[in-house]
């Protein structure tokens, strides 16, 4: 039965393919603090337009901003 099972694959080599670490393309993860210094003292209200893992958004209402966000991403929805 194994030998049957192995001949059928034996055509498909992309089966053993392995797919490299994944990058979040556009992370803001790193840069947060950059951001964050950027944002005006007097500023009260912020957007962030391209939430992604939303750590951005965290670290500005860790600052007492209010905070919009917004993704297309589905993993995002809750």
């Amino acid at each position: 039965m194994e030998t049957a099972v192995s001949n059928l694959f034996q055509n498909f080599d992309f089966f053993g393919y392995s797919f490299p670490k994944p990058q979040y393309l556009g992370a803001k993860y790193i840069h947060r603090k950059w951001i964050a210094n950027e944002v005006p003292a007097d500023c009260l209200t912020v957007l962030d337009a391209f939430a992604g893992s939303q750590s951005v958004a965290y670290s500005l209402k860790q600052m007492g901003k209010r905070v919009l966000t917004n993704d297309f991403l589905n993993f995002n929805f809750v």
